[in-house]
């Protein structure tokens, strides 16, 4: 396992970071699992991929684009939207932000 420590003990290009990590819950609080996590800043559109169970239900995405995003989760016909999400970077990497979807609000 890579561990960034910083640009000055690294070189920048060696790792990829992500850019979201989203969980989604459904109306009572329950993590939700089985659903289509989608982040979009202006044109771009990205489908995030799923960790799974095993992953704690975690959707991981933008890898190394940073940009102000609308997250939105929908599961079993109830969707749920977080606006203006901003991925910022520092000199090297982007900075992962964490986010929480609440399907049907």
């Amino acid at each position: 396992m890579l561990v960034l420590q910083g640009c000055d003990s690294q070189d920048c290009s060696s790792v990829a970071l992500l850019g979201l990590s989203v969980r989604v819950q459904d109306p009572s609080g329950a993590e939700v699992c089985d659903a289509t996590v989608t982040a979009t800043d202006g044109d771009y559109s990205e489908v995030l991929s799923a960790g799974g169970a095993a992953q704690n239900c975690v959707f991981f995405g933008a890898v190394e684009r940073p940009g102000t995003y609308i997250v939105t989760a929908e599961a079993g016909g109830v969707t749920g939207t977080v606006p203006g999400v901003k991925v910022k970077s520092d000199e090297c990497h982007v900075i992962t932000e964490e986010v929480t979807v609440k399907l049907g609000a």
